[in-house]
């Protein structure tokens, strides 16, 4: 593959403003600042990654030009992103400093600008946010740059927090009228500029832009004040079928909010039409119909129970959650959904059972556990149960017992979750034993259980579980003894059993303000790491990873912000070329495996195979020949991801909503990934390559992973 290059690192050349306070550590290194800019320069050259930041904090009280290009240079000089985040700390603390102020804030802002690493992303815009009155300057400038688009989002959202928004709206009013701007960068500048903006000229903005977000905008503004004619407006978004689905359930409250019953008519319409209305926007328009307190109207919603097509009854469904409690007749409408044929329906009346602790339900629920195996129905019917029994009654309790030790992982897992709920100390026993299960999902929730009990004793067995883990797992079991303990032993297995049969067996557990200083000192640990394998700037933990990756036809598209010798790269390229520098650094110790997606889906293996130097050679040539053609298949290939038992981390990466598959429907796809993984806990981290998507953040939100953009 042909080495591909950034488009070179934008640097700003700007006048730094006058004056920001400095950091606490350069004020105490006040009482004993000494020796020059070379001596001090020297002293950090020899020592880099493992230089005392005092001698850092010593330099920037110079406050010197040459001081400044120190810190520069050692910035250039160091790995790890501790170190390079105490030197951005310290340059910030240059603001006002005469003509040093503009070298120190012009390499802050030019990190903020192109760092690839999230946390070095993070550290430099903190940096310039301490220098209050300097940094729009720097932002506004890294705006009109041609570098990522999430930087320059983020980096208008923090001057518009930081400068008056009067005294900049002609730049805002430019911004967001560019259309040939990303829409998100223009959505960003119009949410600066609106709370100024007369309402005359918010109601042209709103019938002028295109963008449906932008519209949606000013509808909420227009709301908050109470515009004659708001209505009509979020009526007229809400009828946009190719507005985004968290744009028109906007216009659907703000309906409800203005009209109340009378808008029932027109949104029950909407929520049951199937052919322009996804779940959900479904959900979110019965959820609000449902909620509109009137007689008639509930009378009507009841009636709608069991009737029409499957998304006429989720729809009902979702309408009369909030009825229930007071509705015999209903609830037994619910009742008889709970064996219906549609699984979606089928899943939802279970969960609105669960909900309304319905007595009556248990047994229908019971026979529905009992029966042959409906996949995905489970976990659902065990919450269920659950909820309506209490945890703490006996019987149920016996029966959680039970599926928790049994073999059926759905259950088991869904059992310990009910169980854990919270744990109690008479299931001390069980968790002990679930930490050392063959399923890593199992032993994970059995783990956080035990962290929830907080019982000396069962340190023991997490630390001698620890020595059987590795790469994600192994970091969740660390994680919890450091929570526990407050000993600084992260993933080294053998240390901590050292540590427990060398006296920490007898240690107190750690908490409050003493676990305070050492999450800390264990942050400082981890950021002093030179190497880590990254993908797209999120750093890798698992030991058991799948990517997911779009091939589809518009990943031939072109971005000019990354060159091939003189013409821009693909998207395609983008992503090949990352994919293969991040299994080149995946540890010895992964197992690993790959699927691709357009209109179909296409896998490097069946399931994931151990790292070795062939497999690593063999899944590098695999990248190195993929070509992009077709649809966007999003669902099939998260689903085989999750086919594989030992998967417990997904990169996910699409250029594109999806336009084909068994699921295109963005709430049934949010929806069936986040039952899939009640009991998975696998940690899905999301990359959206040349544009935004809700859906994107969606996933990565339910599944506690990463959304970051390349654009």
């Amino acid at each position: 593959m042909k080495t591909m290059r950034r488009a070179a690192v934008v640097m700003l050349w700007l006048v730094a403003l006058p004056i920001a306070s400095a950091a606490a550590s350069i004020a105490k290194a006040a009482q004993d600042a000494g020796g020059d800019e070379a001596k001090l320069a020297g002293d950090l050259e020899s020592a880099r990654d493992e230089a005392d930041p005092e001698l850092i904090a010593k330099l920037a009280l110079l406050k010197t030009p040459a001081a400044a290009r120190a810190l520069v240079d050692f910035y250039r000089h160091v790995s790890s992103i501790w170190m390079k985040r105490e030197v951005l700390r310290a340059l910030a603390s240059f603001a006002g400093a005469g003509d040093a102020a503009p070298i120190a804030l012009d390499h802050v802002a030019t990190v903020a600008a192109n760092a690839s690493e999230l946390e070095i992303g993070d550290a430099a815009f903190e940096a310039l946010e301490r220098c209050a009155k300097q940094a729009p300057v720097y932002l506004a400038k890294i705006v009109e740059l041609p570098v990522q688009q999430q930087v320059r989002e983020r980096a208008l959202r923090l001057h518009g927090k930081l400068a008056d928004p009067a005294a900049h709206a002609d730049w805002y009013q430019k911004l967001y009228a560019d259309e040939k701007l990303p829409k998100k960068l223009r959505e960003v500048a119009f949410e600066a500029r609106v709370k100024s903006l007369r309402d005359g000229e918010l109601i042209k903005a709103f019938k002028d832009v295109h963008e449906g977000s932008l519209r949606r905008i000013a509808l909420e503004q227009l709301a908050v004040r109470d515009t004659a004619g708001v209505a009509d407006l979020a009526i007229d978004t809400l009828k946009q079928v190719n507005a985004l689905p968290t744009d028109r359930e906007v216009a659907a409250r703000i309906l409800a909010q203005k009209k109340g019953t009378k808008a029932a008519d027109l949104l029950i319409e909407i929520g049951t039409t199937q052919a322009t209305t996804g779940e959900y926007l479904r959900a979110a328009i019965a959820e609000l119909v449902g909620g509109l307190g009137d007689e008639g109207v509930n009378k009507r919603l009841a009636g709608m129970v069991g009737k029409g097509k499957p998304h006429e009854r989720l729809f009902a469904l979702h309408a009369v959650k909030g009825l229930l409690v007071a509705d015999d007749k209903l609830r037994k409408k619910v009742r008889g959904e709970a064996d219906e044929k549609d699984e979606e329906v089928r899943r939802l009346a279970i969960r609105v059972l669960g909900e309304a602790r319905d007595v009556d339900a248990i047994e229908p629920l019971e026979k529905e556990l009992a029966k042959s195996k409906r996949t995905g129905d489970e976990p659902a019917l065990v919450k269920a149960l659950t909820a309506i029994h209490g945890a703490a009654t006996e019987s149920w309790r016996k029966r959680l017992l039970a599926m928790a030790a049994g073999d059926d992982r759905d259950i088991r897992n869904a059992a310990l979750q009910s169980l854990s709920d919270p744990p109690v100390a008479a299931d001390l026993a069980l968790f002990t034993t679930a930490i050392s299960h063959a399923d890593w999902s199992t032993r994970l929730l059995a783990l956080a259980a035990l962290e929830k009990l907080r019982d000396r004793d069962s340190v023991g067995a997490i630390v001698a579980q620890m020595q059987q883990e590795s790469g994600r797992t192994q970091v969740e079991f660390g994680s919890t003894l450091f929570r526990l303990t407050g000993e600084l032993h992260d993933t080294d297995a053998a240390t901590w059993k050292k540590w427990w049969d060398g006296g920490g067996s007898v240690l107190p557990l750690i908490a409050g303000a003493e676990l305070e200083k050492k999450v800390a000192e264990r942050e400082r640990k981890r950021l002093r790491q030179t190497t880590s394998a990254r993908f797209f700037g999120v750093k890798i933990e698992s030991h058991h990873v799948v990517f997911v990756v779009d091939i589809s036809g518009s990943m031939a598209e072109q971005l000019e912000s990354v060159k091939i010798g003189d013409r821009a790269a693909t998207r395609m390229e983008i992503v090949k070329q990352e994919l293969v520098k991040t299994l080149g650094a995946l540890d010895a110790a992964s197992s690993f495996n790959m699927v691709t997606f357009n209109a179909s889906i296409q896998k490097w293996k069946e399931s994931s195979i151990a790292m070795s130097d062939k497999a690593r050679a063999e899944a590098i040539d695999w990248v190195e020949h993929l070509g992009s053609r077709g649809g966007t298949n999003i669902y099939d290939a998260l689903a085989f991801a999750f086919i594989d038992s030992g998967v417990d981390t997904i990169f996910l990466l699409t250029d594109g909503e999806p336009s084909a598959g068994t699921v295109t429907d963005l709430g049934l796809i949010r929806q069936h990934i986040a039952g899939w993984n009640e009991t998975r806990h696998i940690k899905i981290h999301c990359v959206a390559v040349g544009s935004d998507f809700p859906l994107l953040e969606w996933i990565a939100q339910d599944a506690g992973g990463t959304y970051t953009k390349f654009n």
